[in-house]
């Protein structure tokens, strides 16, 4: 029988042909005499995979790390030139700070006090039928001026067509300033109630202080006395505000409002009156009058004035809003006679020793018309 040849012994781990009786494979470096049980432990763990050298690890490593480092780098660059191309241009705005300088106002000096502009005198020429109260009617002027201005006599009975004269114009004084906060005097007439008083003969400051229990100091600085006399006749103001009850507490004034003046309706400006007429006079409400109030009609007879130098007015009240003339205020010397005429509401603050209410003024006055009472 023929005896076959031992085959050559090849590594259990890679398959290379070994020497019979090596202990060590040369390619893979495996024990060969290892014990049987350590064999088939090795055996039963090892799982198939695939081994690398290490220079053909070593290159891959680095392709690796090259790869991720290029991917890095493109991913970083589109994100900047991305943000670059989206966000806005901002452009530095410098603000220059303002140079604050310091000026000091000039003193002011105060306005001069306003002065009267005179107006060039009217040449007028007479006509048919002129009269100097006419003429005087016709410029709102008063006939004393009229007279005064031409050198004409009272009667002004010397007129010729065709002569001429010169008609004063009214001189126009412009207001004062108004002042920025009132005076203590004004400001406590203003808000103070006051009594109309007229002086009679014999009497005293002294005297008029008792009755209405005002001291005379008092009463000097609201009328603007100078000293303790008083003229007979003469009206003063007595501030009531300052009046000390018998308890000596001060007491606290009502002040009901004051009414808007009256508007005039009728005669109309310049209306002229027979002789034997009593002129009636009306103008419109200026509200419900209050128990104590009325209306002061005042007229003034401005012809009596330039014949004797002294005023001739009527002063009269009442709660209608119309009032006639009488004729007893008439003059008997057969002449036109100018009247101006004009409405005031009035409060009644008090009477006085003859028993007469006393009025003062609960509102402006109204406008000033004129009118003719022919005398005959």
């Amino acid at each position: 029988m023929a005896q076959t040849a031992n085959p050559t012994p090849l590594c259990p781990t890679c398959g290379s042909r070994i020497t019979p009786g090596a202990e060590r494979c040369l390619v893979c470096g495996r024990i060969l005499n290892e014990p049987a049980q350590s064999n088939a432990r090795s055996s039963s763990a090892r799982k198939p995979g695939v081994r690398l050298s290490l220079p053909i690890f070593l290159i891959l490593l680095i392709v690796f790390f090259g790869a991720d480092a290029g991917l890095a780098y493109y991913a970083i660059q589109g994100r900047s030139s991305g943000s670059a191309a989206q966000a806005p241009t901002r452009t530095a705005t410098v603000t220059q700070t303002p140079t604050i300088t310091a000026t000091l106002e000039p003193t002011r000096t105060p306005p001069p006090p306003p002065t009267a502009t005179p107006l060039p005198d009217i040449e007028y020429k007479i006509g048919d039928g002129d009269t100097c109260l006419s003429i005087a009617i016709h410029f709102h002027i008063s006939l004393a001026s009229l007279l005064e201005k031409n050198n004409l006599p009272q009667a002004c009975d010397n007129l010729s067509v065709g002569q001429k004269i010169l008609v004063p114009q009214p001189t126009v004084t412009p207001s004062p300033e108004p002042s920025a906060t009132a005076g203590a005097t004004e400001a406590a007439k203003a808000n103070c109630e006051v009594a109309d008083y007229e002086v009679a003969e014999g009497d005293s400051l002294s005297r008029i202080s008792r009755i209405y229990n005002v001291s005379m100091e008092d009463i000097k600085v609201f009328n603007n006395l100078l000293n303790d006399n008083v003229l007979q006749g003469s009206h003063l103001q007595i501030p009531l505000c300052k009046r000390k009850p018998a308890d000596g507490s001060t007491p606290t004034p009502t002040q009901p409002p004051d009414y808007a003046a009256a508007a005039l309706l009728l005669p109309l400006n310049g209306t002229v009156f027979p002789a034997g007429d009593e002129p009636g006079l009306q103008w419109s409400s200026v509200g419900n009058l209050r128990e104590n109030e009325a209306y002061a009609v005042i007229v003034i007879d401005v012809t009596a004035e330039a014949d004797t130098g002294q005023l001739k007015r009527l002063y009269e009240t009442t709660r209608e809003t119309q009032f006639s003339i009488p004729a007893t205020f008439h003059s008997s010397d057969g002449k036109d006679h100018f009247l101006t005429w004009s409405i005031q509401p009035v409060r009644q603050t008090g009477t006085n020793q003859s028993g007469n209410p006393i009025w003062r003024p609960a509102g402006p006055a109204s406008e000033i018309r004129q009118l003719v009472w022919a005398g005959k």
